[in-house]
């Protein structure tokens, strides 16, 4: 599995993720930093990359439909502080096969994680 890791990410999960899947790319090291959303979605589709990020656009599935993908990851950080943060989503992607992904939007907030498919 490799993942686009969205500028908004906190370094230390970017970090981590990187060298759990090396194929990842952090898009604030890439010619992607700055674009907007469609053109990182567009090219996660096009390079069969999943999605990370923080960004609450991501987790739209009409606007950004996730069985496009190998997958989103939407990050709430309402009541968290990086720790937690970082905490819940390594957690979460270490509990999981992530091939499993294919296709679904999970939302990572504080209290939960949801898995969400476009019907």
């Amino acid at each position: 599995m490799k993942f686009l890791l969205d500028e908004n990410l906190p370094t230390d999960i970017k970090n981590t993720l990187l060298k759990f899947y090396p194929d990842s790319i952090d898009v604030s090291s890439s010619a992607l930093v700055g674009q907007d959303d469609e053109k990182i979605y567009y090219y996660a589709i096009q390079n069969n990359f999943g999605i990370i990020s923080m960004d609450s656009d991501f987790s739209n599935i009409l606007r950004f439909p996730p069985d496009l993908l190998p997958g989103i990851i939407f990050i709430r950080p309402k009541g968290m502080r990086g720790k937690e943060i970082y905490n819940r989503v390594i957690n979460y992607l270490s509990s999981i096969d992530v091939s499993e992904l294919k296709g679904t939007l999970v939302v990572v907030s504080k209290s939960s994680t949801r898995i969400k498919r476009k019907k």
